[in-house]
């Protein structure tokens, strides 16, 4: 009875001391409750970073979210990094909501890796109830941006045989490849190429059955102005061989001119041609001086509008108006400031005792080039350094600095009366800057600064049409750009005129190579087109007076000048970049860093003290064709050293592409999507 007591109340014990204990436990969860409510500020959690995004619509805008509202003053203590380079943060919206809003300086474009992070030792970020934002990050924004662009270029560096893969985004693109031969002497064998993924819907580019033969009634409806004569071309080149060099320049003797060479209208004159023998009877009909220089022009006898016998015959209204484009009182006014400013003097002090001294004087003879009488053009004009030497040396030599011009082509109208603004008219206006261009470099390149040979002809070529497009608006004649000079605008479509359109036709001639007649008609186009695409990129006339002023006479002169205008590209890299320029060329949009720019729209460019127009190759047009000539099918024969090749290799493609691409020796792929 007492064991049944001792457990009944020891139970009951138990059971009181247990309910106490649970009663104190259930206090306990009570208090905690109340402390976890929302009504007390003082323990209030911080606002925590949620994700961050970018969107397709607004690739400018980094929008991130927040576990509450963010209030903010700016955008102090947030870093956001674009493929490792922070971005500058212009503004930031959505002050107190649980979205931030951070606009960029820049578009985010697909595949960039974007990061956000915030330092609230550095930042204001806090919420309602001044709780600071919490510090976070680097985290990953995702980029929902699609691959959307304008243009795309890819210098491809892959060689040999590989597998090229492009992804072009959901907006259709045409992708063309540049096939660059950087050899300087070696043509190689044309590339391979594959592609299972597309096929063409439609086909702009030409068949493989280009016409090899140029069309000259096509080229030059109104008349051939050639300018230069191909063994004249090759002297000025290799006449530097026949120089005498003085060891001791300071002990020089030079011979002094004949006194006095002062000229009088009326004078007359025997001028020797090819030789002692071949002999241009002239006279003297005009003389005018500036300051520093004379101008003389001599008229063949046979070509004067007295006593001439030529289809077309010169009068004094021709000399005066040529004479005033050449050399008049004043400066910058003349195509002799034009030119000598940018490239130097045509002559002066010299270390070579069977050369000409300086005197001062220009002397421009008009006469009836290769005697053929013809009004349908012909050689327009040319500098024979020949005359630069004495007859000692060269016994044909005329012993002044001159150049040729055609007094047939010069007097020819284009209707019953003459202007200057005619079509051969005009074009000799442009020869005299082009051939003024020669004669001083002669002088800067072969005389002062080189001993064995002056420029190649490709070079030399290059800077005389450069000069002609960059004082076109000067003269007043339109350049081989064949667009109007005021016009600085890329023109009209279905252009003829000038250069460009036999250019576009065959813009795989090698740039360095110099063509025999008719095909040299190629060269003067590929090296116009390829000048006028450097001088648009790389300064203008400083670019021009830069390759003439170095002891270059290859590609290395465009290479030092590309150097002195801050650019480190080879000559096979500005090839890549002039190619991708080409087809790019009727985009006003082109990013002046890429170096490809063309077209600048109205605008043209500007140098400062020259002007040049834009350049749009697509509204160009030879042999029915238009734009630049490109292959729907790559051709089968070698391809030209120092050459571009331009294929069309898909049209209106979207997403992941690829093509198994094999390359030869020497060349180079550039991808041009747009």
């Amino acid at each position: 009875m007492r064991l049944k007591n001792f457990i009944y109340n020891n139970s009951r014990l138990f059971l009181n001391r247990f309910n106490l204990v649970l009663l104190a436990v259930i206090f306990a969860i009570q208090i905690v409750g109340c402390n976890e409510t929302d009504d007390d500020p003082e323990v209030s959690p911080s606002p925590e970073f949620v994700s961050a995004i970018v969107e397709n619509e607004m690739p400018y805008d980094v929008v991130a979210t927040f576990t509450k509202e963010v209030i903010l003053t700016d955008s102090a203590g947030f870093n956001i990094q674009v493929n490792s380079v922070s971005a500058t943060i212009n503004s930031v919206s959505g002050d107190g909501t649980d979205t931030l809003t951070f606009r960029l300086d820049m578009d985010v474009i697909f595949d960039d890796d974007v990061t956000i992070s915030y330092d609230s030792s550095m930042g204001n970020a806090e919420d309602t109830s001044s709780n600071p934002l919490m510090s976070f990050g680097p985290v990953n924004v995702t980029n929902n941006v699609d691959f959307q662009f304008d243009y795309l270029i890819d210098y491809v560096s892959s060689e040999g045989s590989f597998t090229y893969d492009l992804y072009v985004g959901s907006d259709p693109k045409d992708v063309y490849f540049i096939f660059t031969n950087t050899s300087a002497t070696t043509d190689v064998a044309p590339p391979t190429v594959s592609s299972n993924n597309y096929s063409f819907s439609k086909n702009r580019a030409p068949n493989t059955g280009r016409q090899e033969n140029i069309n000259l009634d096509e080229l030059f409806p109104r008349g051939i102005g050639l300018i230069g004569k191909s063994e004249i071309t090759e002297f000025n080149r290799i006449s530097p061989a026949y120089f005498n060099k003085n060891e001791n320049s300071n002990n020089i003797v030079f011979p002094e001119p004949e006194a006095p060479l002062l000229y009088a209208i009326d004078d007359a004159y025997n001028f020797m041609n090819t030789s002692t023998s071949d002999l241009i009877p002239s006279t003297c009909r005009y003389v005018g001086s500036t300051v520093y220089k004379t101008l003389i022009i001599w008229v063949a006898n046979d070509c004067w509008h007295i006593g001439g016998t030529k289809a077309n015959l010169v009068t004094p209204e021709m000399i005066n108006t040529i004479a005033d484009k050449f050399l008049i009182t004043g400066d910058d006014n003349d195509i002799y400031d034009w030119v000598a400013n940018i490239f130097g003097e045509e002559w002066g002090a010299h270390d070579y005792s069977n050369l000409i001294v300086d005197d001062d004087e220009i002397t421009i003879l008009l006469f009836d080039i290769d005697n053929d009488n013809s009004t349908t053009g012909g050689v327009g004009g040319f500098f024979w350094a020949k005359d630069n030497f004495l007859t000692s040396s060269i016994d044909y030599s005329n012993e002044r600095i001159m150049f040729y011009l055609d007094a047939v082509m010069l007097a020819t109208p284009d209707g019953e009366t003459w202007e200057m603004s005619d079509y051969l008219p005009a074009s000799l206006v442009s020869a005299l800057a082009h051939e003024f261009q020669h004669m001083i470099h002669f002088y800067q390149k072969a005389v002062l600064r080189t001993s064995d040979n002056n420029s190649e002809t490709w070079l030399n070529e290059l800077c005389s049409m450069a000069a002609e497009d960059i004082v076109a608006d000067k003269l007043q004649v339109n350049g081989p750009r064949g667009v109007a000079y005021n016009d600085y605008s890329a023109g009209a479509a279905n252009n003829t005129v000038g250069r460009l359109p036999l250019y576009n036709y065959y813009n795989d001639v090698p740039v360095t190579a110099w063509l025999s007649y008719p095909d040299v008609l190629k060269s003067y186009a590929v090296n116009y087109a390829f000048g006028s695409y450097l001088i648009r990129n790389f300064g203008g006339d400083q670019f021009l007076t830069d390759v003439v002023q170095n002891t270059y006479t290859d590609y290395q002169a465009i290479e030092y000048a590309l150097s002195q205008a801050g650019s480190s590209d080879d000559f096979s890299k500005i090839l890549r970049r002039w190619g991708a320029a080409n087809l790019l060329s009727d985009l006003t949009n082109i990013q002046s860093s890429d170096n490809v720019t063309y077209n600048n729209s109205s605008s043209g460019f500007d140098f400062g003290d020259y002007k040049a127009g834009s350049i749009n190759l697509y509204n160009y047009e030879y042999d029915s064709y238009d734009g630049p000539y490109i292959w729907s099918s790559l051709p089968d024969t070698d391809r030209g050293y120092l050459s571009n090749t331009y294929y069309h290799a898909a049209n209106d493609i979207t997403g992941q592409q690829s093509w198994d691409i094999t390359l030869p020796d020497d060349m180079k792929l550039t991808v041009v999507v747009k």
